[in-house]
């Protein structure tokens, strides 16, 4: 088995918990099985996981763009889509945006060294903006969230000294090795005691005395709370070490079972399941009959805005252990999410050629969208699943189809319509899931009805295909990303433009033999025609004629079976990972 885990016990006296793992024959984990039952993974040819399916039912499905980047996450229980998240990325593979199937929305920007200056969210009645600023070494220098205003300062040696939030000041000090000593707040003061190694070994505010011991590799195995012991059994045999065990008074408080990531605690008589985003933080928990229980929302920087739900779960922002302080333990050191910096000064040198990385408190480079630290001295690309990739994953999801079909369909469409970001829906964040739901549970029924019409040009369409996905992705000849949500535009554009000296360079006349100029968006669709392409919004590209108007009647059978009038919206997916192209109707009719 070339050395993979078969099996973990974690035992304390008489209590002990085993897990079981088994792999196929390239050593791929394909399930792990505890009292609970097995949560099993599928993977491709490649190697890439296509879904995972808990012991309580829960599905989720991963899909990724041409390029193998994560693009979307859907968690399913019987056919119902309990969590979605479908991104936006940059040619450069960084998040721009994500869509979640509840309709909030999250759109974010960065500036040339990939660190983030602004975040928005739009959440129903919740929205929160928020703009940061930083000097040239990558501190923040100002934070400013729904204009209300934060302003910090440093000392020489990059340590946070004051933080001014709109006249409420809290300030900071320091021990000579850079450990953070005190925090006060409003008189109020919070103090840090550490060994020679760096580690902290006990917190103090107002009563509360937390104190902590580690074991010879630095990992925290105790965390005592004014007299109430914590002893946690941890697995080194792990990328990051990670605790299978808590005790108090030699009595088991929680247990923790790992596959590939953190899959389940049990607790008491009960047991709840994580879900996660694509940065890998909770966002949901569900309990043994995959219900939903818990749900979590955070800033980018991993201050909770949100927890509905009262699960004792300390596995939150990027998956990590949050401590009663608020602050977050990442092994060699602990991170404070409210400011988006370490306690403690990184021990690691960092990389020259990457000067970012020489800060010594910043976490994640200022980047947390993309990355994490799950070790505490060294950032990492972000999630679960940055070495995951689906293209074909719900094709597994054998039950229910009729059900999984409608409600995927309707789960990954309908926040489109409410989102402000909807005019920068990416067709490869949505092309994975989507073709796998419509030709495994929507080709033989008409069940599947989706909020807005879709079309997918497949390989049948290659080089029309190639356009259109490349448009999508920015690397179309207008050179920005262009949506792939339309609007239909019920007497198209005039195209004699395409004609003229205007496009030579791109579509030149006369044209070579059985070529023809294509254009996306569309000149059926509002976003598309000459003014348009004045605007730099639309792509130009010379394809093969045959394709072209095969593609177009295509379009055309769509928007006479489903009735789309002018304005209606649409979806265009494209990609040539997949065989066919086809439509769905907002009546169920599935067409090609």
């Amino acid at each position: 088995m070339a050395g993979n885990k078969l099996y973990v016990k974690a035992k304390n006296g008489q209590h002990e918990k085993i897990t079981t793992y088994q792999y196929d024959v390239l050593s791929r984990l394909i399930s792990t099985t505890d009292h609970l039952g097995t949560t099993s993974y599928n993977y491709n040819a490649v190697g890439n996981r296509l879904n995972e399916v808990k012991p309580n039912g829960i599905i989720t499905g991963y899909a990724y763009d041409e390029r193998n980047r994560l693009t979307a996450i859907a968690h399913a229980k019987a056919g119902q889509v309990i969590a979605s998240y479908a991104y936006v990325l940059d040619a450069a593979g960084q998040r721009l945006s994500m869509i979640e199937h509840t309709g909030r929305s999250t759109i974010w920007s960065y500036d040339a060294a990939g660190r983030l200056l602004e975040e928005n969210i739009q959440n129903g009645q919740n929205p929160q903006s928020t703009q940061y600023q930083y000097d040239a070494v990558g501190n923040r220098i100002e934070q400013t969230v729904n204009n209300i205003k934060t302003t910090y300062q440093y000392d020489g040696n990059d340590r946070l000294i004051t933080e001014d939030k709109a006249g409420s000041l809290t300030e900071y000090s320091y021990d000579p090795q850079g450990n953070l000593l005190s925090e006060t707040k409003q008189g109020q003061t919070t103090s840090y005691q550490y060994n020679a190694e760096n580690e902290l070994t006990q917190t103090q505010q107002a009563g509360q005395q937390i104190q902590y011991n580690y074991d010879f590799n630095g990992i925290r195995t105790e965390q005592d709370n004014n007299g109430f012991k914590t002893h946690y059994l941890n697995d080194h045999n792990m990328p990051y070490a990670s605790v299978l065990m808590e005790l108090q008074n030699q009595q088991p408080t929680a247990t923790y079972t790992y596959g590939d990531d953190l899959i389940s605690y049990h607790q008491g008589t009960g047991s709840q399941y994580y879900l996660y985003d694509a940065l890998g933080s909770t966002r949901g928990l569900t309990n043994e009959n995959g219900q939903m229980t818990d749900s979590y929302n955070y800033d980018a920087f991993g201050a909770n805005t949100e927890h509905q739900g009262s699960s004792n779960n300390k596995y939150q922002y990027a998956g990590e252990q949050k401590d009663s302080t608020g602050n977050y333990y990442l092994r060699a050191r602990y991170y404070n999410p409210n400011i988006g910096r370490f306690t403690q000064m990184d021990s690691y040198m960092g990389q020259s050629n990457n000067p970012i990385t020489l800060h010594k408190y910043l976490y994640a480079n200022a980047n947390p969208v993309m990355y994490t630290d799950p070790s505490g001295y060294m950032f990492s690309l972000s999630g679960v699943m940055s070495g995951i990739s689906m293209q074909a994953g719900l094709a597994t999801m054998r039950y229910g189809a009729v059900s999984i079909g409608r409600t995927m369909l309707g789960g990954l469409t309908k926040p489109l319509l409410g989102s402000s970001a909807m005019s920068h829906v990416s067709g490869a964040a949505l092309a994975g899931l989507v073709y796998n739901t419509a030709i495994n549970y929507c080709q033989k029924n008409e069940d599947c009805k989706p909020q807005i019409p879709i079309i997918f040009y497949g390989l049948e369409h290659y080089a029309l295909t190639s356009h259109i996905s490349d448009a999508q992705f920015g690397d179309g000849s207008n050179s920005s990303p262009i949506s792939a949500l339309l609007k239909r535009q019920y007497k198209p554009h005039e195209r004699g433009w395409l004609s003229t000296k205007l496009v030579k360079d791109i579509c030149p006349s006369p044209r070579p033999e059985s070529k023809q100029c294509d254009e996306y968006p569309f000149a059926s669709a509002q976003q598309g025609g000459e003014s348009n392409y004045l605007l730099g919004e639309v792509s130009l590209k010379l394809i093969d004629g045959s394709t072209n108007e095969s593609g177009g009647r295509l379009l055309g059978r769509m928007y006479r079976k489903d009735g789309t009038s002018h304005g209606d919206n649409y979806l265009v997916l494209a990609s040539n990972l997949y065989p066919i192209s086809f439509y769905i109707t907002r009546k169920g009719k599935f067409g090609r």
